[in-house]
């Protein structure tokens, strides 16, 4: 076995960090927070409160097999240190933060819980609670968001059944907090969400994930809508974007993958994948083992 790949199998697992920048500053680089030796971080949003603002990402634990919700404030443009917000008895990512009528709500991957729940902002951003659970009996992963009169359009990736995982639409209408299944026509991406839907100019746009290649998230596409309704959906790819093609700073020279973009007003986040060395790879893993049969057995 080459030195080089013995190494990998000893020492090094995959690792997420995620990075930001001024939007409209291409001619900036992406400022990374790599992990701690204990934590990564990835799937970013980013939202601005009053005159502060604040990146919430999926943060997982090295001896933890679910992630959970954190939150750091951006300080002089680069992320600060992540504080837990939801800690659940389940697995936790991809935390879609958004304001409805004054209120800050969040709609997070849950599908370990089989469930589509829909928390609320007692205390932004700090402090949350579960505002309803808006789906049962389903595992729907990476949840994009367009906005209606009454609410949003959820488009999310049904995995419940592996054979046939695709991309379903929901109407959320916000005051009654009723979800009802739409089935518009037209060419749409049916591809896993890699973010939720921004403006660009007079245009709604959203990333989708490319994970076709045996790799989970090795690219984005980029959509730009072009008519959205519940009778019909268009849209239409209008770039590629790949980690190669964006500047980062601090660079370790390891970084190879990208599969979350997001932007406010001000900002635009990014989550970045690499290799990293663990030396106790072979004792997290082992914890890790443990820790799902102790699940299932409690599951039962």
């Amino acid at each position: 076995m080459a030195k080089s790949s013995f190494l990998h199998k000893l020492c090094k697992r995959v690792a997420y960090g995620v990075a930001i920048r001024p939007l409209g500053a291409e001619d900036q680089p992406f400022r990374v927070k790599y992990p701690s030796p204990l934590k990564w971080y990835a799937d970013p949003f980013v939202c601005s409160e009053g005159k502060n603002t604040y990146v919430f990402v999926e943060l997982l634990h090295s001896y933890h097999v679910d992630g959970e919700i954190a939150v750091a404030r951006v300080e002089q443009g680069r992320i600060g240190k992540f504080r837990t917000v939801i800690r659940e008895p389940f697995h936790m990512s991809f935390p879609n933060v958004f304001q409805w009528q004054g209120a800050w709500y969040m709609l997070p991957e849950t599908c370990q819980s089989g469930q589509l729940r829909l928390y609320r902002a007692r205390r932004f951003p700090y402090d949350w609670e579960l505002s309803g659970v808006l789906l049962e009996g389903r595992e729907l992963v990476d949840h994009a968001l367009y906005p209606t009169e009454d609410g949003f359009f959820i488009l999310t990736y049904d995995q419940t059944e592996p054979q046939d995982s695709r991309n379903r639409i929901f109407h959320l209408h916000m005051d009654s907090g009723r979800l009802e299944e739409i089935f518009p026509q037209g060419n749409w991406c049916r591809e896993r969400p890699g973010g939720t839907f921004y403006r660009a100019g007079e245009k709604w746009r959203h990333v989708v994930q490319e994970c076709r290649q045996g790799v989970y998230g090795e690219y984005l596409h980029v959509f730009e809508v072009e008519h959205f309704d519940r009778e019909r959906f268009e849209e239409r790819e209008i770039r590629q974007v790949h980690m190669q093609d964006l500047e980062v700073s601090p660079d370790n020279g390891r970084l190879q993958y990208l599969h979350t973009y997001n932007r406010n007003a001000d900002y635009e986040v990014i989550d970045v994948r690499y290799d990293k060395i663990y030396p106790d790879k072979f004792f997290i893993h082992q914890w890790e083992e443990i820790r799902k049969r102790l699940k299932k057995r409690h599951r039962r």
